[in-house]
């Protein structure tokens, strides 16, 4: 299992053995390789050959992608010497959120995130822009002229089997989903002209995306009811929805769509997997003690 992990000396990546011991002969020393220009880690993944991709944000507020060997040193394939650097994300400062990444079927990179907007941008396998997908390698979904396509914030990106790169957040308190096409131009068939929103409670989040072999897409996320002022913490619910290929509600699921549920006095799911026995729901729960604890949810498909 490889991590990656944030600190002030910047970000490290490091594996582990199943005992959860660390493997002394990862990366550059002491089970090491060390990023120090970055300053978050957002993203870590396994590609098709084995080689792990890490995504992140530096101190200038720029993206950060780079691609590891399965040794832990940088494939100097990859970038320059293993590393290449995206766009500017925030520029009017206030830094950025986190990073998303996933891998396109033709082992593209794509990143989604920012801190005001969403800012989308793909890589080939040498770390080059894809200079076909949006302006230069890079869309910017704050940019649309259509108000109503507009994401407050990225929360999720997943590219699916047919290319199709999905990107979830919030957007106006809903739940919200962006379709783009392949080159970045919205997929307009999808759900709404190419946004599917879905109003849940006082205020609702996607934190992750997950699009099952059938082509159906799982969002979950958080709900919120509005909180008074004097009210001593906001009741967050856990939430699941699904939707079909095409971005309409899969009715057929839970209660019309939507799984909510509030375990102790608030929860919220981050990370949702597809397993054999149905979804596997990871987040975490606050206890009746205000304890934060990890929280899994397993629900049939």
């Amino acid at each position: 299992m490889a991590v990656c992990s944030s600190s002030g000396s910047g970000v490290a990546v490091s594996r582990f053995f199943e005992t959860g011991l660390r493997d002394p002969a990862f990366g550059q020393a002491l089970g090491l390789t060390v990023f120090p220009e970055w300053r978050r880690c957002g993203s870590i993944l396994r590609d098709s050959e084995g080689r792990l991709m890490v995504a992140g944000v530096d101190g200038q507020n720029r993206a950060r992608l780079a691609r590891l060997n399965s040794d832990g040193l940088p494939d100097l394939d990859f970038g320059e010497a293993g590393e290449t650097t995206g766009p500017t994300l925030s520029p009017s400062g206030g830094g950025v959120r986190d990073i998303h990444m996933d891998l396109a079927p033709n082992g593209d990179m794509l990143f989604a995130g920012d801190r005001f907007g969403v800012t989308v941008a793909r890589f080939t396998e040498r770390g080059e822009r894809r200079q076909s997908f949006g302006r230069n390698g890079v869309v910017s979904l704050s940019g649309i002229r259509d108000s109503q396509l507009r994401l407050g914030r990225a929360e999720s990106v997943q590219v699916d089997g047919q290319g199709r790169i999905l990107i979830g957040g919030v957007k106006n308190g809903a739940m919200a989903i962006v379709a783009l096409r392949p080159d970045g131009r919205l997929l307009r068939s999808f759900g709404k002209g190419g946004i599917v929103t879905r109003d849940v409670l006082e205020t609702a989040v996607v934190e992750d995306l997950l699009v099952q072999p059938d082509g159906s897409i799982v969002a979950v996320g958080w709900a919120s009811e509005r909180c008074g002022r004097i009210a001593p913490a906001c009741p967050f619910h856990m939430v699941a929805t699904r939707y079909k290929s095409s971005g309409r509600s899969d009715t057929g699921f839970a209660r019309r769509g939507v799984f909510l549920r509030r375990f102790g006095l608030a929860s919220k799911a981050t990370s949702v997997l597809n397993g054999r026995r149905g979804l596997t729901i990871g987040g975490y729960a606050e206890t009746m003690d205000e304890r934060r604890e990890f929280l899994l949810v397993r629900l049939r498909r």
